[in-house]
């Protein structure tokens, strides 16, 4: 409707002095903070996916180090 160069969003409606022709408005308020909400969601989502990620390659690097200090004990203590 916004591209209609006929059509006023901002004419009121006919008999009713205090409504606006164009309601969407409020709708498309409603899509932005839903589409908002959804975007924050992912976004905490991918975060933590990430932590996990980075605390699991922690872990396996530590134990790796371990086997390693062990294998050099094993090594030098012969």
């Amino acid at each position: 409707m916004d591209d209609n160069p006929l059509f006023d969003g901002g004419q009121r409606a006919a008999n009713d002095p205090g409504r606006f022709l164009y309601t969407g408005t409020k709708q498309e308020l409603q899509e932005l903070k839903q589409s908002v909400a959804e975007e924050n969601l992912a976004l905490t989502a991918g975060a933590k996916a990430r932590r996990q990620r980075i605390i699991g390659i922690t872990i396996f690097v530590a134990i790796l180090a371990l086997v390693a200090v062990y294998a050099i004990i094993q090594i030098l203590g012969h």
